[in-house]
C-alpha cells in the first residue's frame, strides 16, 4: 500500500526586549543598541509519502518527507529583515520482524531537521546578565539528525521470562554548540555554532529469569553510553 500526506503549520512569535541606561536618577534612558523587538513569522511546509509492506512475518514501511520551512524574522527598531527559506529531504524507514506473538525484532531510521531559533540569530547582544553575554550568530545552519534504532524482545507468558535488548546510534551534522570566550573585563561572551558529527549511543539489555517454579526471579541487566559532543 502506499500513504500520502500534507502538512502545513503557521506561527507567528512576537519578541520584545528593553534595555535602560541610568540617567543619574532612574534606568530611563533607553539604550538603542541593546534593545531589539522581532516578530517571527514562519510557515512550514511538508509532504510525505511512503509504500507499506505486509507479507507473512514482515512489516515494512519506507518513504521520505519533503519540507520546506519559510521564516521571516523582522526586526521592528530598524525595518530589518533576517530570512531563511529551507528545503529538507528527510527519509524515514521501519522494519518488523514477528517470530511468534512473543518474539520480534524492529529496526528502524529517521532523519529530523531543527532551524536556529530567533534568540540564536539575533545580531544584538543579550546582556540580561551583564556577567554573561549572549551574542547572535546569522550564519547559523539548520542541524540535521540521523537516529538509528534496534529492538529484539521475546518473553513467555506462563514462566514470566523475558528478554530485551536495545541499541540506538545518533549522528547530528551541523549541532548547535557553544563557542565561549572571555572580553578584557572578565565577562563570559557566548555565541551558538555549528559543529559537525555529534555522536551518541546508547545500549541496554535485560532478562527476567524465574528459579524454582518462579518463587524467585533473576533479573539480570547491562546497560552503557557512548558519547562524542564537541562544546
Amino acid at each position: 500500500t502506499a500513504d500520502f500526506e500534507y502538512y502545513i503549520r503557521y506561527s507567528l512569535d512576537d519578541q520584545n526586549k528593553e534595555t535602560f541606561d541610568n540617567d543619574n536618577e532612574s534606568y530611563s534612558l533607553i539604550n538603542n543598541e541593546l534593545t531589539n523587538h522581532f516578530t517571527t513569522d514562519k510557515i512550514i511546509n511538508r509532504i510525505g509519502g511512503f509504500i507499506q509492506y505486509k507479507h507473512n512475518k514482515h512489516r515494512l514501511k519506507i518513504g521520505s518527507y519533503a519540507r520546506n520551512v519559510l521564516i521571516d524574522n523582522i526586526n521592528l527598531n530598524d525595518n530589518s529583515t533576517i530570512n531563511q527559506n529551507i528545503y529538507n529531504i528527510l527519509p524515514q524507514l521501519n522494519y518488523n520482524y514477528k517470530f511468534s506473538n512473543s518474539k520480534r525484532f524492529n529496526f528502524s531510521y529517521k532523519t529530523n531537521s531543527s532551524q536556529p531559533n530567533m534568540n540564536q540569530l539575533q545580531p544584538v547582544p543579550d546582556n540580561s546578565n551583564p556577567n554573561r553575554i549572549t551574542l547572535g550568530n546569522l550564519d547559523l545552519r539548520p542541524t540535521y539528525a540521523h537516529r538509528f534504532n534496534i529492538r529484539f524482545s521475546q518473553w513467555k507468558a506462563l514462566t514470566g521470562s523475558y528478554l530485551w535488548t536495545n541499541a540506538s546510534f545518533n549522528i547530528t551534522e551541523d549541532a548547535f554548540s557553544s563557542s565561549v570566550f572571555y572580553d578584557s573585563i572578565g565577562r563570559t561572551i557566548s555565541q551558538t555554532i555549528n559543529i559537525d558529527n555529534n555522536q551518541n549511543g546508547n545500549f541496554y539489555f535485560g532478562a527476567g529469569i524465574p528459579l524454582f517454579n518462579s518463587v524467585l526471579k533473576l533479573k539480570p541487566s547491562i546497560r552503557s553510553g557512548y558519547n562524542n559532543n564537541t562544546n
